[in-house]
């Protein structure tokens, strides 16, 4: 039908635009669509398991173990989804597991620690190998970003159907777009609400927290 029509166009336009495969776009709005309130680790789940992300971190498989016990640590909530859909959603990880996960946990410990240094050695990788996942991780971030904000703006099911919409929780964009702001100056939780004001965003509030010493 026509909605389904305008929707192929919307995620054709932004695959084009941002370089995508269809199929990478697709997932992500099927995460969104399973209702998805995406903690940081899932928001990075999602963007380095994608086909697309060509800067994952190298991993041996005796490695998983160690890692998953790490990933256990953090609020994974795409762990609820339907597995048919989770598989769609992150279609790299059955092929590379190890490599997504020291990845996420990667740049996870870089938005804590601040420091390329010391998130690479937590990890046992490069800090080339991890600035190079950092870049792709805020390309690819915007895209997914971008994405989730198209969808917000149509006519939402909840609110056509007269139910109640709960408007003092962050949209899943807006989570993405905080996870996009850690990712690209390695600021904390806290420092990345900062990054959220108008006129500050990431550079800036990395300087501000860095000199005042927000916690």
């Amino acid at each position: 039908g026509d909605e389904g029509a305008v929707r192929a166009t919307t995620l054709g336009r932004l695959a084009s635009r941002f370089m995508l495969a269809p199929a990478t776009v697709l997932g992500w709005a099927r995460a969104q669509d399973a209702g998805l309130v995406p903690s940081v680790a899932d928001v990075l789940l999602l963007i380095v398991s994608s086909a697309d992300f060509n800067a994952r971190l190298r991993a041996d498989q005796s490695e998983i173990v160690a890692l998953e016990a790490q990933l256990a640590c953090e609020p994974v909530r795409l762990a609820g989804l339907e597995p048919d859909v989770l598989r769609r959603v992150l279609p790299a990880a059955a092929r590379d597991e190890a490599g997504a996960v020291k990845t996420t946990l990667a740049l996870r410990a870089w938005t804590r620690l601040g420091e390329l240094d010391e998130a690479a050695q937590a990890l046992g990788c490069e800090p080339h190998d991890l600035e190079e996942a950092r870049r792709e991780a805020v390309r690819m971030g915007q895209a997914l970003a971008a994405g989730a904000e198209g969808r917000e703006r149509r006519p939402r099911l909840a609110a056509a159907e007269g139910a109640p919409v709960a408007d003092d929780e962050p949209t899943f964009s807006q989570r993405v777009r905080a996870v996009v702001a850690m990712v690209c100056a390695g600021l904390d939780d806290a420092a990345a609400t900062l990054a959220q004001i108008d006129g500050i965003g990431p550079v800036l509030a990395r300087r501000l927290r860095d000199g005042a010493g927000v916690a």
